[in-house]
């Protein structure tokens, strides 16, 4: 559900992108400005190397909430899985101390 929300709200933003850009497109620069002026600045688009690319997409998709919840669930079961391990050894000592008290006691 919130993955489909994010691609609806994707779809979204290009559609406003595209017509905001096309508008902006339209508009010439304008030659009475003062050339220190803000005005005129119109900054470079930024080409990005494949390797930024993926390391973004990457840092992206690390932070998606259903990532970051199975990440979490992943973490808890390995808990988990650790305290069991845990038990099960602290069981057998136990029961060898008994054991041995026991055999103590007999003699």
């Amino acid at each position: 559900l919130a993955s489909e929300h994010r691609k609806m709200q994707e779809c979204f933003r290009l559609e406003r992108e595209a017509i905001f850009l096309e508008q902006e497109r339209m508009t010439q620069a304008n030659l009475n400005a003062h050339p220190y002026s803000d005005n005129l600045h119109q900054p470079k688009r930024r080409f990005l190397s494949k390797q930024e690319m993926k390391e973004l997409t990457m840092k992206h998709y690390k932070k998606l909430p259903e990532v970051v919840q199975k990440q979490e669930s992943d973490k808890k079961k390995q808990q988990c899985q650790l305290n069991r391990l845990r038990v099960g050894i602290f069981n057998r000592k136990v029961q060898r101390d008994v054991f041995l008290k026991k055999s103590l006691r007999r003699r």
